[in-house]
């Protein structure tokens, strides 16, 4: 074993370290590091969510920079889908309707070639939520274009309201008896 505390002067320990870190990172796999595209594309359509579990067309020729907006219901789940074409490598990232909070991204998430979007996004208010579409690394595009589909989903409906209470009737010995039927409801 070799003691390098001894055995190599510190200019040799030094070149010994970055020759280890430069092979290092040769046999490191590489990766795409993503994150959501800023809220910088222009306005395109405003889209009616069809609240039927299926996936509908939201417009044929979605190019790289534009942005669409819908009116949400709290609760509602979201999917947004470019998996339909190759066109370009495609984005989706999803604002708040303030353009502040980013409430989903996705990039190479399915597609013939793995480089298009699906993203789905439950909805925490009513409101309008923008979407946006890149091609990949945040950029604009002026052609090929490519279509977006939208699953939509309703919350669920909320649970049935309560009725007043039902009324008693007794006597003052104590007997009481509901007045809503056998069982008091």
């Amino acid at each position: 074993m070799i003691n390098f505390n001894s055995s190599f002067s510190q200019s040799a320990k030094s070149f010994l370290m970055a020759i280890f870190l430069g092979l290092l990172l040769l046999v490191l796999p590489s990766s795409k590091v993503v994150a959501q595209c800023g809220y910088n594309n222009t306005f395109y359509i405003n889209y009616t969510p069809v609240y039927d579990g299926a996936a509908h067309l939201a417009n044929d020729c979605f190019f790289g920079g534009d942005l669409m907006t819908m009116t949400v219901v709290a609760g509602g789940t979201y999917t947004f889908s470019t998996c339909s074409t190759t066109a370009f490598d495609s984005e989706i990232t999803v604002y708040d309707a303030a353009g502040a909070t980013v409430l989903g991204f996705n990039d190479d998430a399915c597609g013939a070639n793995g480089l298009s979007s699906q993203l789905t996004v439950t909805a925490g208010y009513s409101g309008t939520m923008n979407v946006l579409i890149d091609q990949y690394n945040c950029a604009t595009n002026s052609g090929p274009c490519m279509p977006m589909y939208i699953t939509s989903s309703a919350p669920p409906p909320p649970p049935p309201p309560v009725g007043p209470p039902c009324p008693l009737t007794g006597s003052s010995a104590g007997n009481v008896t509901p007045g809503c039927g056998a069982f008091g409801g």
